[in-house]
C-alpha cells in the first residue's frame, strides 16, 4: 500500500479515475484514503477495507457516481443503514469476508436499494441478537436463506446473490419464471384496478377471470409423473436414473413419491437418485460415473439453468446420442421458450413433459401481446420476451383471488 504522500500524489493526478480497489486486508491508515477520495469525484467502482461511518460519509459527499461498492470489515446495523441511504443507486454491493448482524442484513434486504443487481455476502459471519454466529442456529439460518430467496424473487432489479448460509457457498439468480411471474402479476393488478373502478360506476359490468389454466399443485404433479411413466412404458424402459436438485420446488418429496407410484404401475424402477452437483468438475465426474452405469435413461428434475449446464456437458461427453435417453420435467420444459438456440441445440433429443394451455385462444393472444411489451420494458436486457406457463398461472391466480374478494 502506498504511503500518504504517494497516495496523495496519485489522487491529485488522477481526478478522472473511475475505479479504485484497495486490498481488503490492508492495514492502511484511513486518513490518506479519506483525503484521496476528495479528488476522485468520478469514481464509479470502489473497493476497500471498511473504516467506519465517517469514511462512508466522505464517499457519499465526494463520490456521488458510485454504482459498485465493496467494503470489508465489521458492520453494525447503523453502518449498513448509512450505506443503503447514502448510495440508493448502487447496482452492486460487495460485503464479502465481513461480520455483520442479522438486523444489518435485513436492512440490505428491505428494498431500499432499488437499482441493485448483485449482492455479495460470501464468507460473512452473521451475528444474532446475542452476538453469536447465526449459522449455528438452524432455524435462524433457514430464515436468512428464505429472506434472500424472497428478495431475489420479488425484486425488479436484483439478479444475483452470493452467500454462505448453507452447507456451501451458493449463488441465487432470479429465474426466468420469476421474471415472468413478476410481469404477469403487475399486469393483473392493473387489470383488477381497472375492472374494480368500472364496477364502481356500473355494477352490472361482468368481471373476467383470466385465462383459466390454474391447476392444483398435487394434481398437476400427479399428471406430470404419469406422463413420465407413460414415456417410459412406451419405450419399454425398465430402469432409469433421476438427476435432481432437492428443493427445486416445495413438493420434491411428493414428486418422488408420485413418480415411484406411477413407475410401479408400468413395471419400471429407479436405478439411482443422483443429486445434481453445481460445479463443473463435479458435474463431469458424476456424468462419467453415470456413463459407466448400466442404466442409460435419465429423468432430470432440476432448474432450467442447471439443466442447461448438465445437457451441455453431457453433449461434450457424447452422452446425448442414440444409446441414451433424457426426460426433462416441467421446471425445465415449461421455460424452454426462454432459452437461446445454442441451448436448444445442446438439448436435441431430450423428451420434455410440460403443462399445456391453448395458445391460440383470443384471451391468450391478447395477453401475449401485452406481456411482450411490459416484459421488454421491465427487463430490457433479456432477449426473449415470450410469456410462459408461469406468467399465465400468476395472472390467473391473481385474478381468481381478486374476483373472490370482490364478489364476497
Amino acid at each position: 500500500m502506498p504511503d500518504f504522500y504517494t497516495l496523495m500524489f496519485i489522487a491529485e493526478n488522477t481526478p478522472c479515475i473511475s475505479r479504485v480497489t484497495l486490498p481488503a486486508n490492508s492495514s492502511v491508515d484511513v486518513y490518506p484514503v479519506f483525503m484521496a477520495v476528495m479528488y476522485w469525484k468520478n469514481l464509479r467502482i470502489f473497493h476497500a477495507p471498511f473504516r467506519g461511518i465517517q469514511f462512508v460519509s466522505q464517499l457519499m459527499d465526494y463520490c456521488k457516481k458510485i454504482v459498485e461498492l465493496g467494503l470489508h470489515g465489521e458492520f453494525s446495523e447503523r453502518d449498513v443503514c448509512c450505506i443503503v441511504e447514502g448510495f440508493p443507486g448502487l447496482r452492486a454491493l460487495d460485503l464479502s469476508n465481513s461480520t455483520l448482524s442479522v438486523n444489518a442484513l435485513a436492512v440490505i434486504l428491505d428494498g431500499r436499494l432499488k437499482c441493485i443487481r448483485d449482492l455479495n455476502v460470501l464468507h460473512c459471519v452473521f451475528l444474532d441478537e446475542e452476538g453469536k454466529d447465526a449459522r449455528e442456529n438452524y432455524a435462524k439460518m433457514k430464515l436468512l436463506r428464505l429472506k434472500i430467496l424472497e428478495m431475489v424473487s420479488g425484486s425488479k432489479s436484483l439478479k444475483k446473490v452470493m452467500h454462505c448460509l448453507g452447507k456451501s457457498c451458493e449463488q441465487y439468480n432470479m429465474s426466468r419464471a420469476g421474471m415472468d411471474t413478476n410481469v404477469a402479476l403487475h399486469m393483473a393488478l392493473k387489470d383488477i384496478r381497472s375492472q374494480t373502478n368500472q364496477r364502481r360506476t356500473c355494477l352490472s359490468s361482468p368481471i373476467s377471470v383470466g385465462l383459466y389454466v390454474v391447476q392444483a399443485s398435487t394434481a398437476d404433479q400427479y399428471a406430470q409423473m404419469n406422463s413420465v411413466a407413460a414415456i417410459v412404458q412406451t419405450w419399454n424402459w425398465k430402469r432409469f436414473t433421476i438427476i435432481y436438485v432437492e428443493g427445486i420446488d416445495s413438493t420434491f418429496a411428493t414428486v418422488i413419491s408420485l413418480l415411484l407410484e406411477s413407475l410401479g404401475q408400468v413395471g419400471a424402477e429407479i436405478s439411482q437418485l443422483v443429486p445434481s452437483p453445481y460445479f463443473t468438475p463435479s458435474l463431469s465426474e458424476e456424468l462419467m460415473r453415470l456413463r459407466n452405469d448400466q442404466s442409460r435413461v435419465f429423468v432430470v428434475h432440476t432448474s432450467l439453468k442447471l439443466a442447461t449446464r448438465l445437457f451441455q456437458k453431457a453433449e461434450q461427453m457424447q452422452m446425448m446420442g442414440k444409446d441414451y435417453a433424457w426426460i426433462a420435467t416441467n421446471p425445465i420444459s415449461d421455460l424452454i421458450h426462454s432459452v437461446n438456440l445454442t441451448t436448444i441445440f445442446s438439448m436435441q433429443g431430450v423428451l420434455g413433459v410440460k403443462k399445456h394451455f391453448n395458445e391460440n385462444s383470443p384471451e391468450f393472444v391478447k395477453f401475449k401481446k401485452r406481456f411482450r411489451r411490459d416484459f421488454s420494458i421491465e427487463y430490457p436486457e433479456e432477449e426473449n420476451n415470450e410469456p410462459g406457463i408461469s406468467a399465465v398461472e400468476a395472472y390467473d391466480a391473481m385474478w381468481l383471488v381478486a374476483t373472490y374478494d370482490i364478489m364476497m
